[in-house]
């Protein structure tokens, strides 16, 4: 019942372009006409369809080039083959599915293991004070990197004092420039023209 609707319509418009174009036939004409007093919508398609040929039979002509239909005809080709190779890859959904499966897979024994280690830590204070001398010799060590490596900052910005106002000017001027290209390619949008063409 879609299908069908479907295509009527598909028909319907169809008729109205023939229309437009001096091209339908009377008997055809007259259904038409009869469809359009009986709806709206499709009279109101017609007369947006007729309003925009009347823009395009008013517009100034441009000679085409020569080797123009063999440019479009190849850039549909070259199109339609792109859209069957899309067609045929395989559906991201099982992809997906599979992925979601395997990190399932790897993750619940992982997560068992994790458990178990650390209930055996937990009943073990031996296992605990080792853990936790560790970590402490971890967070120490990173604390002396860091202190380490703002001694070497502060003492390379006495010698060059340029670095900070460099850095400072140079790094929002970074964020803004993506933040830039993040916001135009958002607002980019595909813009067709339909150029009235007379073929040679």
């Amino acid at each position: 019942m879609i299908r069908k609707s479907f295509s009527t319509q598909r028909n319907i418009e169809r008729d109205m372009n023939l229309a437009l174009d001096d091209t339908l036939p009377e008997t055809a004409e007259a259904a038409l006409k009869a469809h359009l007093a009986g709806s709206p919508r499709d009279a109101a398609l017609f007369n947006r369809m007729r309003d925009v040929d009347k823009l395009f039979a008013n517009a100034s002509m441009v000679q085409a080039p020569p080797d123009f239909a063999g440019k479009v005809m190849a850039a549909i080709a070259a199109q339609t083959a792109e859209d069957g190779a899309l067609a045929t890859r395989p559906q991201a959904g099982t992809g997906a599915a599979l992925g979601l499966l395997l990190a399932f897979l790897t993750t619940v024994p992982l997560a068992v293991l994790g458990i178990n280690a650390i209930q055996n830590w937990l009943t073990d204070p031996a296992a605990i004070n080792t853990l936790l001398r560790q970590l402490v010799m971890m967070l120490n060590n990173l604390a002396q990197a860091i202190a380490a490596l703002f001694q070497v900052i502060a003492t390379y910005t006495v010698e060059k004092p340029v670095l900070p106002a460099l850095l400072t000017t140079t790094i929002p001027l970074i964020m803004l420039w993506g933040w830039f290209m993040w916001y135009t390619s958002m607002r980019r949008q595909q813009v067709v023209y339909h150029i009235p063409v007379r073929m040679a």
